[in-house]
Formats: C-alpha cells, structure tokens, sequence
C-alpha cells in the first residue's frame, strides 16, 4: 500500500457539528508532531472503540502536495486484499484536539486513528479514495450524515438537558432512554458487521504486505511456466546423457572383448609375443576408434585402433609351435617323450630364440616343443 491522504486544509465540520478551520501549517505540525514511540495510530475500520481490532498501524506522516498523507506498516493480510478489492474506498482522520488532556503532544492536532469505511462518503471532500472524522473527548471526527452512534450520543444529550428543566419523568416520555440505548446497540452491531474479522496478532513488527496486482499474477506465471520448461529440458538432457554413458559402457566392453579375442588369434598364430600382449591391449583400448583417417596415399581411410590391428594382424610370425628347429635340424620329440627330454627340448628351443632376440618362458617353449600338449 502506497502512502493514504488522510486530511487536507480548509473548513471541515466533525460529527458533534462543529466547524473547524485548518491551515497547511496545522498539517506540517502534524507531521512534525507524530511520533509512533509516543502514541502509534492503529489502522481501524469506521471508528470503533478503544477496544476495537487494530488491522494497521500508522509508521509515519507527511504532506504532499498540500495532503496530509499515512505511511502504514504490519498490515493485516486479509484486511489487506479486502482494500485491494474495493471494499473499503474511503478512510477517515480522527485527532486529538491540540488542548485535550489525552493528547499525547499538548498544543497540536494529533493523529488518534485512520478509520476505513465503506459505503460512508467522506466528509472531507478531494482526498483520495479517504474520509476523515473523530469522536470522545478532546477529539473531532469528520463524517457526512448523521451516524447511529451520533444520533445516540445528541439524543443523550437532549434527554440530560431535559432532565436538567422539565424533569425525568417528561424526559422519559419525550425521549425514553430505552431507545436511545437501542440506537447506540444498532450502531455498534453495524460496526461488527462492517469489520471484517481480526487475525491473531502479530508478535513481531512486519513490514506492510504487498498486495498483488494482476500484473504481479501474470508476471509470476510467466516465471513459474519457464521455470517448468527450465526443468523439463534439464531432465531430459539428463535422460539423454544416461543413455550416452550407458551406449559408451556397453561399445567399450564390446571392444574389449573384441580386441581380447584378436590378441588371442596372434598369440596362437606366433604373431605376437605374450610379453607384448599387454602393451598391445592397452593401445588397443586407447587408440581413437570414430572418424577414419588416411594413412598412406593409396590405402583406404581407417581408424587409429583398426589401423593398429591391420599391422599387428600382418605381423610375421615370431613363434612356432609344434615341430620346432634347433640348431641341428629339428626337435622330433618321440612319442612319450620323458620330462627330462621336453625339458632339455625347450631349453634349447628358449637358447634359439633368444639368439633371435625374443624371450621365451619356460611354459612357452614346453607348448612349443610339445605342440601345445600336456
């Protein structure tokens, strides 16, 4: 809520019929004057009793534009979107008469409440959509017509003053006490009715809620529906990068297996050292296996990993297995061949690969000189 004009300077008659004259410097004084930590006006509707709901408070006063203008703080939120809809255009001003005894600053006019109503016009002609007014001792309060508890409070005094020089019993018959009670017991009923009902009480003070607009509504669905879509592409980018990896996963063991089952090719063909086997799988699984590249000018574009593979599968063999050449022609192994003769038989067969430059086990040249039997 923006600040509210509460009064404005001029002529103005309060509810007791007195007319009051107030100038631009009685409203400077009366900004000047107020001081919440002294007396904090409350935000009511119409104007209740002391023991009437607060749904407001007054944090301060100023004058614009020869307005006095109401800053409010710790709104109440349903009475809050009850002004927003309309239902309470109008507010009205009561003060403290510069000489009442209860006026908290002695010699000015200062602000006792803002009272919002409905229907009732305001007195105080100009002001936007406000209405001023005041009641009790020592206060004014600005209203057109004639309230209930205004009619109540000139009935009383009539009936005193009738009292007071024909006496109670032609008072009582001209104006019977029972009846101006019921006047003032409709006009607090009104007030109940009009009021809406109080929310329990804040502990602590509050800004003033702000009270959406339509604008504020559509903004905040524009927000909300790309905050969803937002969402929606990140799940499914995350969906997207799940199945990237899972297909990454499963390619990478496929060609683990695949590169397994060509090693154990060249090492059964003799084209591959076992000592090298491992060298040879970890290049395998590292080398690029996407675009395909050219080599060599007249030679097909292949892959860094199939280009490895064609040149390891063209390797020359490097082990024979089986009849196996020594330095005096071949081993022929006899049938049931001893221990000691397959084990002399593969020494000498590790001897002449080792004079070929390639180290052989133990094992390897048993399989070699056996021809892989047991």
């Amino acid at each position: 809520m923006q600040p509210i004009e509460i009064f404005r300077p001029g002529r103005h008659t309060d509810m007791g019929g007195a007319t009051i004259a107030f100038t631009d410097a009685d409203l400077a004084a009366m900004a000047a004057a107020y001081d919440p930590a002294l007396h904090e006006a409350p935000i009511v509707v119409g104007h209740p009793a002391t023991d009437g709901p607060a749904y407001g408070w007054v944090s301060g006063l100023d004058v614009v534009d020869g307005r006095l203008r109401a800053s409010a703080r710790q709104v109440d939120v349903a009475f809050a979107e009850l002004v927003r809809e309309g239902r309470y255009q109008k507010v009205s001003a009561s003060f403290y008469r510069p000489d009442a005894a209860t006026n908290p600053k002695p010699g000015v006019w200062y602000l006792r409440h803002v009272g919002f109503l409905g229907a009732q016009p305001p007195a105080v002609k100009g002001l936007r959509p406000v209405q001023f007014a005041a009641a009790d001792d020592g206060v004014v309060e600005f209203a057109d017509g004639l309230s209930l508890s205004l009619v109540a409070r000139l009935f009383r005094g009539l009936r005193d003053l009738m009292i007071g020089q024909v006496g109670q019993e032609r008072a009582d018959a001209a104006l019977p006490a029972d009846q101006i009670e019921m006047l003032a017991e409709q006009a607090a009923m009104d007030r109940v009715r009009e009021a809406p009902a109080p929310s329990p009480a804040y502990t602590e003070p509050q800004e003033m809620p702000r009270v959406a607009t339509t604008e504020d509504d559509a903004a905040r669905a524009r927000r909300e529906q790309e905050e969803a879509r937002v969402a929606g592409m990140e799940a499914e980018l995350a969906r997207l990068r799940g199945q990237a990896a899972a297909f990454a996963e499963r390619e990478a063991h496929a060609r683990a297996a695949e590169d397994a089952a060509f090693l154990e090719r060249l090492l059964a063909e003799g084209r591959l050292l076992p000592a090298n086997a491992p060298l040879a799988a970890g290049l395998l699984a590292r080398l690029d296996a996407g675009d395909a590249v050219a080599f060599a000018e007249g030679r097909p574009a292949e892959t860094q990993r199939d280009a490895l593979r064609a040149l390891l599968a063209a390797a020359p063999t490097v082990v024979t297995y089986g009849e196996v050449a020594g330095a005096g022609g071949v081993f022929a192994l006899p049938a049931g061949a001893s221990g000691e003769e397959i084990a002399a038989a593969a020494a000498s067969f590790q001897e002449a690969q080792k004079a070929r430059g390639n180290l052989v086990s133990t094992i390897e040249a048993v399989r070699a000189v056996t021809g892989g039997q047991s």
